[in-house]
């Protein structure tokens, strides 16, 4: 089983995220305002995105070019990084894991 922070396992986590942003989109739907933890909720998901980034980077990147799917994940990560860049919605000391590849593939 997958783990995130603090022992709390993917399979619990990923249905009250999504619960949450799903909420959050009907809210936007009928016009009531988005709740003041909206903001704080994207960071931490999106900081544990990029956590994954980084993980698939440091021990899954030889799978990567196996596959031929190296261009794809590093399309992803561009996206990734130019949306959470342009929103700031990461702290820039974020981005330290991966700062050679995110300084090869985004400047």
């Amino acid at each position: 089983m997958l783990r995130t922070n603090k022992n709390v396992s993917c399979e619990s986590f990923l249905p009250t995220i999504i619960r949450l942003l799903v909420s959050h989109v009907i809210c936007l739907l009928v016009g009531v305002p988005f709740p003041k933890t909206f903001i704080p909720i994207c960071k931490k998901i999106l900081t544990r995105l990029y956590r994954v980034f980084v993980h698939i980077y440091m021990h899954h990147f030889d799978k990567l070019l196996t596959l031929g799917a190296e261009a794809h994940v590093n399309a992803c990560y561009k996206h990734f990084y130019f949306f959470v860049v342009e929103f700031k919605l990461l702290d820039s000391k974020e981005f330290e894991p991966l700062q050679h590849l995110t300084a090869k593939l985004c400047h």
